[in-house]
């Protein structure tokens, strides 16, 4: 029999059945190209916990499961921190899904372990993979596996995006009847950058290529992504949108779909409510899902998911955006030039989704290898997941058997008991001149290194250990190194080694990109870990770790603003994980630095407090109701004007853009020129503006999302109106959906007067709306602080100097 070596990138791993066996494929992508190679010697199994486990083992290796099902294979196993483990072995997954169902039933089984760990996961853990990066596979055969492992590889790979157009006047778009009318191809990676449109019309566009038929055009389309060898293929909401339709056009119109490595279509796949499309090893990437991750992974902070709207806030770039009415319209009745605009828009779609992708590319790979995912599955991670899949993957590694997912009544216990938020000291408010802000650095991932924290730790019965007591008065184990702290430990280190060598390089390299995607996954980790042990859904939840934790950051927060006012600062603000201080004018920024090393002499372990730095001005609000200062609603400009702005409606999608935008020139006028009359005027100026009409709509809009079925709000907003609305129009619009509405004048409540802002035309709007309901509200807390009040701002009247409140 043949047998050598292949070594490549490996993409995927899925499984298949052949012969009464589950046999497990890896794709690798290699320097000869395209490999799919079976690993026949791997089985799919689980734990399960007996009272003895010499004696018990013949008694599972003669027990039949339901169906005449046995195990292929019983073994007495040694864990850590568990005792009397048998590792039960089938021939598919079908078998061990349905012994699983009932082994608890068998009399001397306590506990099963491991059963819902999914076959391909459980073989990348196992043999400590990586995808996206190198294998060395030792070959039985042409593609049989006999043994296999990681080795570092960067990868060069064969990128694709895509973007469809569909035509259907005046409904939702249905692929049974509705055709394609364009599909726009970009390629990027390993190849060279390149982008065409095919489309059934003559376009004067060089980009443009002409079909006959719909179906013509789309074979010629699906030759054109076969033809690169994609190993990832991007959509903007692919998931959802462009390839089910076009799926089921193929299918409709008799034309195969065989975009997998195996020739296999795409399928969908259910992912808690939303569905995911997946291809056998060609990564399926969404960027549209990938921007929902990384805003929820603290990444990016997007107001709107349109694509417009993304690549306008990621990179300034202004994309045309034509509504589906006028798409239609040039469809039927459009000129040659209105057709090539047609055309770039949908070549320019796949260009901006293509575009994310990249940029975010090498974070995503280094997602990838530290959770031990694919590509396609990191896309559609969260936060929670990620951490679970690396604690997976270090119990394999040391011994310990996975604790089982908590059951819903457990889920729903734990959701009622809550624990104490990080400490926050009231704000002193109004403005401030020689700000020093302090912070600690990763502060709840070094308080669980120092302080030794996990679940295993707790209340140890070592007398000496009673000294690394939380405020809650649980204390945690010194002379054992916990699961979950020296996780934590293991991947800090790896990223301050990551940042060291960062120092090392120039910026502008590629080298320099890598490592930086590498630190910023590794934060992402770090910083999930806390909230995981306070999540119900936790295999590893803890409520007392997670009340630790927070006990802890508050008691050290806490000691710097108290020895800050000792050492003659004044603490005005603190948060969380920050000190906000002012410089008497006897002290200098020497004074804060030498501070801030007599602070981090007494910290424990790894803790460590930074200074963000210096600031020349800022300004602290007050609440609506009574006169106690904002949380979290500040301002700052440092020496070099800079300004930092936290909390206040500029920040927020769901104020409108006039109002956000006015309260930012207040900011500035009142903190980098010192003009708080200038302020006012900026405000007299934008209410007169109202007034007259001539602001545009663009900066009119609300934002907000649907968060429930529409028919299921008790209390119908203008957003809930103007959704309704829409939908009767037919506008498709569903749970997530993020709409822009505009208060218009027509009709007597503001419910009845809000309209999406694609049905108002220019200067239809409520200027007594926006000035009383949004500009004033979003500038009055700032301006009263300064002395101002309302009728300042509408009538004119009092004068003010900066000078007479600082």
């Amino acid at each position: 029999m043949v047998s050598g070596k292949e070594r490549g990138i490996l993409l995927d791993v899925d499984y298949v059945t052949e012969r009464g066996k589950s046999v497990v494929r890896l794709f690798l992508k290699t320097p000869k190209g395209r490999k799919i190679l079976k690993d026949m010697n791997f089985s799919p199994y689980f734990y399960v916990i007996v009272k003895n486990a010499g004696q018990d083992k013949g008694v599972l290796e003669k027990h039949v499961f339901n169906e005449g099902i046995r195990a292929e294979k019983v073994e007495v196993v040694k864990k850590n921190r568990a005792e009397n483990v048998l590792k039960l072995t089938f021939a598919t997954t079908e078998h061990l899904i349905k012994a699983r169902e009932t082994v608890q039933d068998i009399p001397c089984v306590i506990e099963k372990r491991e059963y819902d760990m999914p076959f391909a996961n459980r073989y990348i853990i196992d043999k400590g993979l990586e995808p996206m990066n190198g294998v060395e596979v030792e070959l039985e055969g042409d593609d049989e596996v006999k043994s296999v492992k990681k080795v570092e590889e960067d990868g060069e790979y064969n990128i694709g995006s895509f973007d469809l157009e569909t035509y259907s006047p005046g409904r939702f778009s249905d692929p049974s009847k509705d055709p394609i009318i364009m599909a726009s191809y970009a390629g990027a990676g390993a190849l060279k950058m390149n982008s065409e449109v095919f489309t059934t019309k003559k376009i004067p566009a060089e980009f443009v290529k002409t079909f006959e038929t719909e179906a013509e055009m789309l074979k010629v389309f699906v030759e054109r992504m076969q033809k690169d060898l994609l190993d990832i293929i991007v959509t903007y909401n692919g998931d959802s949108f462009d390839f089910p339709y076009i799926k089921e056009r193929a299918e409709k119109l008799g034309i195969g779909l065989p975009l997998s490595w195996d020739g296999s279509a795409p399928k969908g796949r259910k992912r808690g409510l939303d569905t995911a499309v997946k291809l056998k090893g060609v990564q399926h990437l969404d960027s549209y899902q990938l921007l929902r991750i990384l805003s929820r992974l603290g990444v990016v902070g997007l107001v709107k998911y349109d694509l417009e709207s993304v690549l306008l806030s990621l990179y300034g770039t202004e994309k045309e955006k034509i509504k589906a009415d006028d798409i239609f319209e040039i469809w039927e009745k459009g000129s040659g030039k209105e057709l090539a605009r047609l055309a770039s828009y949908n070549k320019e779609d796949a260009e901006g989704a293509l575009k994310i992708f990249m940029d975010y590319f090498p974070l995503a790979v280094e997602l990838c290898k530290l959770a031990k995912l694919t590509l396609y599955d990191v896309n559609r991670t969260s936060a929670s997941q990620l951490v679970e899949r690396l604690l997976a993957e270090k119990c394999h590694a040391t011994k310990m058997l996975i604790p089982n997912r908590p059951g819903e009544s457990t889920i729903k216990q734990r959701m009622l008991q809550t624990f104490t938020g990080g400490f926050v000291k009231e704000p002193v408010a109004g403005l401030h001149e020689r700000i020093a802000v302090l912070d600690f650095s990763s502060l709840h991932p070094t308080i669980i290194i120092s302080h030794n924290i996990s679940p295993e730790t707790l209340d140890c019965s070592h007398a000496e250990c009673r000294k690394n007591v939380a405020p809650t008065k649980h204390h945690f184990c010194r002379k054992s190194e916990g699961f979950l702290s020296s996780i934590l430990k293991e991947l800090f280190d790896r990223r301050m080694e990551t940042k060291k060598e960062m120092k090392k390089i120039r910026k502008d390299g590629e080298q320099y990109r890598l490592l930086n995607a590498r630190q910023h996954a590794l934060k992402i980790i770090l910083n999930s870990f806390y909230g995981y042990l306070g999540y119900a859904r936790s295999r590893w939840y803890s409520r007392e770790c997670a009340s630790a934790v927070t006990a802890w950051s508050k008691h050290y927060v806490q000691l710097v603003g108290s020895e800050a006012d000792k050492a003659g600062f004044k603490t005005i603000y603190s948060d969380t994980d920050s000190a906000f201080l002012i410089m008497p004018k006897d002290k200098k920024e020497e004074d804060v630095k030498e501070f801030v090393k007599k602070i981090n002499k007494n910290l424990p372990g790894i803790m460590n407090l930074e200074l963000e730095g210096f600031f020349r001005r800022g300004i602290f609000v007050t609440r609506r109701e009574g006169g106690a200062a904002a949380k979290k609603r500040y301002a700052l400009i440092d020496y070099k004007g800079n300004l930092k702005i936290v909390g206040f409606e500029y920040v927020r999608r769901d104020w409108a853009g006039v109002a956000k935008e006015t309260q930012k020139k207040v900011i500035e006028a009142v903190l980098s020129e010192g003009n708080p009359e200038k302020a006012v005027e900026i405000v007299r100026k934008v209410i007169k503006d109202l007034k007259n009409g001539k602001v545009q709509k663009k900066d009119l809009t609300v934002i907000t999302q649907i968060k429930r079925p529409l028919d299921k709000y008790e209390s119908i907003g203008p957003h809930v109106a103007a959704a309704n609305r829409a939908v009767k129009r037919g506008k498709q619009l569903g749970v997530g959906s993020v709409i822009s509405y505009i208060i218009t004048r027509s009709g007597k409540s503001i419910s009845d007067r809000a309209e999406l802002e694609e049905y108002v035309k220019e200067g239809n709007y409520d200027a007594d709306y926006y000035i009383g309901h949004q500009v004033i509200p979003a500038v009055i807390r700032i301006l009263q602080e300064l002395g101002y009040e309302k009728e300042d701002l509408i009538q004119g009247g009092k004068q003010h100097t900066l000078g007479a409140f600082v």
